[in-house]
């Protein structure tokens, strides 16, 4: 896809260790006026497989210098739930439901082209599970890996920008909750005691994936895959032709299905990096999942100083968006002296579905 942007694209990727977070996600009073659900949020638990991760980072032009500010919330949960405790006239109360957390990731997409001018994006991915109680069981209503971008460039704050952004997407991902709730067709899945579901999402698990073990079906999340447990619906459709290869929408009778994380066909593992593109990843027999040989651009010193704008992201971008910059990037910026492209592996990190390059 050729565009004609004037720009040398800098892609960062983070490596999600431990970090103090500058900003913490939170949910805003505004940008949930005058919605209605046809069902109430009791609680929200975080079943992260590490909350202590950041979901991602913001750029921010200090003193004359990008810096990167990292953000997260280790408590996310409590937060998310004190805030429904507050709307109650958001909700409808007969059907009560505990939201999980399983995946959330935020990227930072910053620059400029001629085409659009300046672009400030926020992009956030958030995976959601959807149990009621039912007797002394909570079972599975809905499973959903959802995407948001929020375009920022009136946002001048970066607090409000991520908090915009993450509340914008939470309020988007519940109203297709809300629409799958209309079609009135019960999509049950699993089930767990009352007494042991708690404990189940809070418990430490082990990797139980391996490529040799690994089922057929829809992943809604890093985490499901990390568990080896594909999601319940089993009504769909995906050409298995061209993924990999084209776009590949996913086409389901009864179920509201955004996109999933990731589709496993015949052992062959298919992760989500843009607009219904499935790119395939290969899972070593350690139990590393990664990206095989992917093109990675190192700028020179003077390549990155004349650029018009840098482009700082993390998560999934260098497989999206990479590409589309790279195919855009004028030859003369490519052709600076020190610019080189190699190739290398990009790992996924299962704990929170980020990517790093391989060392």
């Amino acid at each position: 896809m050729k565009r004609n942007l004037f720009f040398v694209a800098l892609i960062i990727f983070s490596n999600l260790t431990l970090f103090a977070f500058e900003y913490k996600a939170a949910l805003l009073d505004k940008n949930f006026k005058k919605t209605k659900y046809a069902f109430a949020i009791t609680k929200v638990v975080d079943g992260r497989l590490n909350k202590q991760k950041s979901i991602g980072f913001i750029v921010e032009r200090i003193h004359q210098q990008l810096e990167t500010m990292w953000v997260g919330h280790d408590s996310l949960g409590e937060s998310m739930t004190a805030f429904f405790k507050t709307k109650p006239e958001m909700f409808d109360t007969s059907l009560k439901i505990i939201l999980v957390i399983n995946q959330c990731n935020l990227r930072h997409i910053y620059g400029y082209s001629n085409l659009n001018g300046k672009y400030n994006i926020l992009e956030i991915k958030i995976a959601f599970d959807y149990y009621k109680l039912n007797g002394n069981k909570y079972e599975l209503m809905y499973q959903q890996y959802f995407i948001h971008n929020e375009d920022l460039k009136l946002v001048r704050n970066a607090t409000k920008a991520v908090n915009v952004s993450f509340s914008e997407t939470v309020k988007l991902a519940l109203l297709d909750f809300n629409k799958q709730i209309a079609l009135k067709i019960p999509l049950t899945g699993e089930g767990f005691a009352a007494d042991s579901f708690t404990s189940f999402l809070h418990n430490t698990h082990p990797q139980e994936v391996t490529n040799q073990n690994i089922k057929d079906g829809l992943y809604f999340s890093c985490k499901d895959l990390y568990l080896n447990k594909p999601g319940t619906f089993k009504n769909f459709t995906i050409d298995t032709l061209v993924i990999g290869k084209e776009p590949s929408p996913i086409k389901a009778k009864n179920c509201i299905i955004e996109k999933a994380y990731a589709i496993v066909r015949q052992k062959r593992i298919f992760i989500l990096v843009g607009n219904d593109f499935y790119k395939e990843a290969l899972l070593s027999d350690e139990g590393i999942l990664y990206f095989l040989d992917v093109t990675r651009t190192s700028l020179s010193k003077s390549a990155r100083e004349n650029s018009n704008a840098v482009a700082m992201a993390g998560s999934i971008l260098p497989l999206g968006l990479l590409g589309a910059l790279i195919s855009g990037i004028a030859q003369s910026a490519i052709r600076n002296a020190g610019t080189t492209q190699t190739k290398t592996d990009i790992i996924v990190d299962f704990e929170t579905g980020d990517l790093t390059y391989k060392n």
